[in-house]
């Protein structure tokens, strides 16, 4: 295991996870932001596959604050890329 600096880490443990800021403060739709995202992890597709394979859960987080009522729609395609690469995606939404 890697640490976020790149750095072999010499442990092994049950659960880990890691956390990035990917897309805060944009006025995009939520949508368009997280196709960005998952466009974007296409590129580490087979590491994400090995990850599955070996039992782990891919799961991109979302929190979503929102001013009152909003929502969004999420095509297929952008269901597709998740599923392609096995991710989940779980929402947090936070409205005003």
């Amino acid at each position: 295991m890697r640490g976020s600096d790149g750095q072999l880490l010499n442990m092994v443990s049950e659960a880990n996870y890691c956390t990035f800021e990917l897309a805060a403060g944009e006025r995009v739709s939520l949508a368009e932001t997280l196709s960005g995202i998952l466009a974007k992890l296409e590129s580490r597709a087979e590491g994400l596959a090995a990850l599955k394979e070996s039992g782990g859960e891919l799961e991109l987080f979302i929190g979503w604050f929102i001013d009152g009522n909003g929502g969004d729609t999420f095509p297929p395609e952008l269901l597709g890329q998740a599923s392609r690469l096995g991710i989940a995606l779980a929402f947090d939404v936070y409205g005003a």
